[in-house]
C-alpha cells in the first residue's frame, strides 16, 4: 500500500512537472509572439515618427524660406524708399541752388549799370 501511495504520489508529481514545463513551453512561444509583434510594432513607430519628424521639418523650412521672402522684400522696399526720398531731397536741393543762382543773377542783372 505504502509502494502503491508513493508511486501514485510520483505519478501526480510527474504530472505536475510535466504540466509546469507545457505551460512554461506555452508562455514561451506566446512571450516570442509578443516580442515579434512589439518588435514589429516598435518599428511602425520609429517608422511613424521618422515620417513625422521629415514632415514636420520641412513645414518648418517653409515657414523658415517664406519669413526669408518677407524679410527681404522688406529691405528691398526700405532701400527702395530710401533711394527715392534720397532723390527727391537732391532734387529739391539742387532746384533750390539753381533758383537762388537764377535770384542772384538777376539782381546782378538788375543792379549793374548797363554800359552802351
Amino acid at each position: 500500500m505504502e509502494v502503491a501511495e508513493a508511486e501514485a504520489k510520483q505519478s501526480k508529481a510527474r504530472a505536475q512537472l510535466e504540466e509546469q514545463r507545457r505551460r512554461q513551453k506555452l508562455h514561451k512561444q506566446r512571450q516570442k509572439t509578443f516580442d515579434k509583434a512589439e518588435k514589429k510594432r516598435n518599428a511602425y513607430e520609429v517608422e511613424r515618427h521618422e515620417k513625422f519628424v521629415e514632415k514636420t521639418a520641412g513645414q518648418v523650412e517653409q515657414e523658415k524660406a517664406a519669413i526669408a521672402d518677407l524679410v527681404k522684400a522688406w529691405r528691398e522696399r526700405a532701400i527702395a524708399q530710401k533711394a527715392t526720398d534720397s532723390s527727391k531731397a537732391n532734387d529739391r536741393v539742387r532746384k533750390n541752388k539753381l533758383r537762388n543762382e537764377n535770384i542772384q543773377r538777376r539782381l546782378e542783372e538788375s543792379t549793374t549799370i548797363p554800359s552802351a
